[in-house]
């Protein structure tokens, strides 16, 4: 069982990550949804954290700032409606990318990745 943590400011965006993980996925265990990313890092401090579902564009923090700091701490797909953060989100070895577009239709393929470089 991956323990997962999702992080975005966007309400109806967290909602819906954190649903889809807790109840159509198996496999998945939602440790908590973080809208601040301040949270999150404590959480990750605390926890054993195994993937995180992170927004790219957050007020306090940038996801790649973020990956920076819990790099190799946990796996991390990057959730965002900006593609232009793939480049700089896998030269930090992000696991994967979901366009907010698209993000449901391969939310499954990124677990399958995730689930195969277990930390």
């Amino acid at each position: 069982m991956l323990r997962c943590m999702a992080v975005d400011d966007e309400p109806l965006a967290l909602r819906l990550l954190a649903d889809y993980i807790e109840k159509k996925t198996d496999g998945l265990q939602l440790v908590e949804a973080f809208s601040t990313r301040s949270l999150a890092l404590r959480c990750i401090q605390d926890e054993q954290i195994d993937v995180v579902f992170l927004d790219v564009h957050m007020p306090e923090l940038t996801g790649i700032q973020f990956m920076k700091i819990i790099q190799g701490n946990c796996q991390v797909v990057l959730c965002t409606a900006y593609n232009e953060y793939a480049v700089d989100g896998f030269n930090f070895n992000a696991t994967g990318f979901l366009t907010e577009a698209h993000w449901l239709r391969t939310f499954y393929w990124q677990l399958k990745n995730a689930g195969s470089k277990q930390v």
